[in-house]
């Protein structure tokens, strides 16, 4: 929740497509530490990359809705929130469902193998 205001300074100083920018950085960068996770790594560096992962999704939700606030006016503002809001959850769900769709297939597979 705190993020989101570090994020709207970042808009105010950088402008929209950098701040986009650094989020897709640091998006990249949690996603490279995930990378060297083993069963001997330790819990402070799990829970650093999840906390950069985390702020992450301030960045992802944030810029967008304040770019479309922003090329809308005060007028439309709420309904360019509600669609905003509504393709997040429209693009999660999809995404939930070929993961969901993914691990199961791997699972079955790796199942398979072992019986």
């Amino acid at each position: 929740f705190g993020v989101a205001f570090i994020v709207d300074r970042l808009i105010q100083l950088f402008g929209l497509i950098n701040t986009t920018i650094i989020g897709l950085s640091l998006g990249a960068l949690a996603s490279l530490f995930q990378v060297f996770f083993t069963n001997t790594t330790p819990l402070s560096f799990v829970l650093l990359a999840f906390f950069i992962l985390g702020g992450t999704w301030a960045f992802g939700n944030t810029v967008p809705v304040i770019a479309a606030q922003t090329a809308v006016g005060h007028e439309r503002a709420s309904v360019a929130t509600g669609t905003m809001v509504t393709m997040f959850n429209l693009g999660a769900s999809i995404g939930l469902a070929i993961a969901v769709v993914v691990y199961h297939s791997i699972s079955l597979c790796a199942m398979k193998s072992i019986i």
